[in-house]
């Protein structure tokens, strides 16, 4: 297996095979997780889905709490609530810091502050502020509720980032899979605010909301952490009936004026994903209109390695990857 990457901030590509070492780790430990999860227990979060859709939510109710596990702080770090739903991570006394907002994944319908706590700690003890978000969730709170909350966001530490220990030229928005989505699409609408984050850092991104048919659609339908049946539905929850070209949902679909807007986008993607030849997809075009792009794949890796345990190699690869970003 190999790594695909676009050369950072070139409108080049370059191919390069990972060490095979490194290869084999990835390999390796997503194989593990991999036949340690109960195909059970996605079918049962897709029927969950399907019902809260419909109006009857306490399935989903119930996947969401069994979810809901914290991580251990690491040493040096503090939190801070800053809101009901924002948490403000950041090394002790830390002042005038890059701040990563962050974004979890889960499909717009699951997940939580608790969910992406490892790696908000982890980033933080590199030396950076994280807040994350516990944006609405779908189906109760569907497009465009969860964007206009990140936005909100945003203009909040930059309008006080004495509050946040934030740097103002240095506050960059990430997230991983629906996360990184909403990401690219509060660039999209922040544009319209002469605001711009410093970065887009983004794990295994949607940025076209359907089915692409690519040939990763295709090969890792099953059995690879994220159902494609698990995303069908979720986009049926968090679109509610809207438009899926809309770019504020399929940033893929926006046009040239608005990609060369974009800050730096850095896209980490994993090997055995639906959602890998989409996120590349995105990234060559970015590149073709010469704006500032990095993307990786992670070869071997799949799906969920930033906020369920499981893939240590992958997930430290992804702390590096955003301290990376935000410099």
């Amino acid at each position: 297996m190999k790594m695909l990457m676009v050369a950072t901030m070139m409108t080049s590509w370059t191919v390069g095979a990972a060490t095979a070492a490194k290869t084999d780790v990835y390999a390796r430990e997503t194989d593990a997780f991999l036949a340690a999860r109960d195909g059970r227990v996605q079918a049962a979060q897709i029927a969950a889905i399907r019902r809260a859709t419909a109006g009857e939510a306490d399935d989903l109710k119930a996947v969401r709490t069994a979810r809901n596990t914290w991580a251990s702080l690491p040493d040096g770090v503090e939190t801070e609530r800053m809101s009901p739903t924002r948490l403000l991570y950041r090394p002790k006394g830390g002042r005038d810091l890059p701040l990563l907002i962050y974004l979890h994944g889960g499909g717009w319908v699951i997940g939580s502050l608790a969910s992406c706590s490892a790696f908000c700690g982890a980033v933080a003890a590199k030396g950076s502020a994280v807040l994350a978000l516990d944006y609405p969730l779908a189906p109760e709170h569907p497009f465009p509720a969860a964007l206009n909350d990140v936005c909100a966001a945003f203009r909040a530490v930059v309008s006080d980032p004495a509050r946040f220990g934030a740097d103002p030229t240095r506050v960059s928005i990430g997230g991983d899979s629906s996360g990184g989505n909403l990401a690219l699409a509060a660039a999209l609408v922040l544009q319209k605010e002469n605001l711009k984050p410093r970065s887009l850092v983004l794990y295994y991104p949607v940025t076209e909301a359907r089915a692409d048919g690519s040939a990763s659609w295709r090969t890792f339908a099953t059995g690879c952490g994220m159902d494609a049946a698990f995303m069908d539905a979720c986009l049926v929850a968090y679109l509610n009936g809207h438009n899926p070209a809309d770019p504020l949902v399929s940033p893929a679909f926006a046009s040239d004026g608005q990609l060369r807007r974009l800050p730096p986008v850095h896209i980490l993607g994993a090997d055995r994903d639906v959602l890998r030849d989409q996120g590349l997809r995105f990234a060559r075009r970015l590149g073709a209109l010469g704006c500032p792009v990095r993307a990786e794949v992670l070869p071997g890796s799949t799906h969920l390695f930033v906020t369920v345990r499981g893939q240590p190699a992958a997930f430290a690869r992804a702390v590096a990857f955003a301290v990376e970003a935000m410099k």
